[in-house]
């Protein structure tokens, strides 16, 4: 019965939460909608972070990264590194290990 209960909790919390790297998969639609999120990011950090700074874009509350915390992927290796990671979710799923 415990180790039914831990089993429960360890799934709950990856519908939750995403602190730990047991294997899970990503599926090819959500690698898909991530790559292209990455992608936009990549092209629009700078528009996206003066909106940020602006409060033309509304941000959760929930972020705990000050916005001064995504001011390296405004720069040409914080860009390239976007795309990197867009190009690889973009070859479909994948598996967090």
């Amino acid at each position: 019965m415990v180790d039914d209960l831990k089993d429960v909790r360890h799934l709950m919390g990856w519908q939750t939460e995403y602190i730990s790297n047991d294997g899970q998969t990503v599926t090819a639609d959500d690698a898909a909608h991530l790559a292209r999120a990455l992608q936009k990011a990549a092209v629009d950090a700078s528009k996206i972070l003066a909106d940020w700074r602006s409060g033309t874009l509304s941000v959760p509350g929930d972020v705990r990264t000050p916005e001064s915390g995504f001011q390296w992927f405004i720069t040409p290796d914080g860009r390239d590194h976007l795309q990197t990671v867009a190009n690889f979710c973009g070859g479909g799923a994948f598996q967090i290990f």
